[in-house]
């Protein structure tokens, strides 16, 4: 809850938390809820990806993102390690949206194998410190595949993503009347 408590409620970017939690009903919503300012709810079939607010996903589901819009269907993988995590990076690789993949504290490798595609297609990766994680399997298994951009304790991961937004918006502004004169 870390991330959230340092993050301002207006970075511009949109916040997706995919969880491990298996057969019941989450209550991530109501929890982070209590951590920011922005709204939280889960996300919803055909519901569009707005800036400055927070999904999760639904227990038992896969979630994509298509064209904006959250699409969702019965998790697909129902023994062993959920997918996801990585269902969800590989449908972000495919759309025009440039994002950041935070890789927490978790028990498996959920998605780690999505990693490079989503890092190939101008996707930013982060791991949280594995000597910071309370579970360091996923962490670890996301920095062994070499493509993670940034290893940070938790503690720090919402300064980088600050500078990952303020850095997006710089480029995505038309040039000052300053910058256009002396070009």
């Amino acid at each position: 809850m870390t991330i959230f408590e340092r993050l301002g409620p207006s970075t511009g970017m949109a916040f997706v938390v995919i969880h491990h939690v298996r057969g019941m009903p989450t209550l991530l919503p109501e929890i982070l809820d209590a951590y920011t300012s922005m709204p939280v709810e889960l996300a919803a079939a055909d519901r569009i990806l707005l800036p400055n607010h927070v999904y999760a996903v639904p227990s038992r589901q896969e979630m994509t993102l298509e064209d904006g819009f959250f699409l969702l269907r019965r998790r697909q993988k129902v023994r062993g390690g959920s997918s996801t995590f990585g269902v969800f990076l590989d449908s972000l690789s495919r759309t025009r949206h440039q994002g950041v993949a935070v890789v927490l504290s978790g028990q498996d490798e959920n998605g780690t194998g999505a990693l490079k595609t989503f890092k190939g297609t101008g996707g930013i990766t982060i791991a949280q410190a594995p000597e910071t994680a309370e579970e360091p399997e996923m962490p670890t298994a996301a920095i062994q595949t070499q493509c993670v951009d940034h290893v940070l304790a938790r503690e720090a991961i919402a300064s980088r993503l600050k500078m990952i937004a303020q850095n997006a918006l710089r480029r995505s502004s038309p040039r000052s009347f300053r910058d256009r004169k002396s070009a």
